[in-house]
């Protein structure tokens, strides 16, 4: 991975956590991170829905 995109990368992962820190949070993360907790949730139930469907 080329160094800028690593350091790019770790500056955004420190601004989250330090909005998390602060307790500001912006309305475009809270939407990034509501839309990647709903794909998420998703794919889980969609997991748990095949091996519930396999077991029985």
């Amino acid at each position: 991975m080329p160094v800028g995109l690593r350091h790019q990368a770790e500056t955004e992962e420190e601004t989250s956590q330090r909005e998390l820190v602060e307790g500001t949070d912006h309305p475009l993360s809270t939407a990034r991170g509501f839309v990647i907790g709903a794909t998420v949730s998703s794919l889980f139930w969609t997991a748990v829905g095949a091996l519930v469907s396999l077991i029985i």
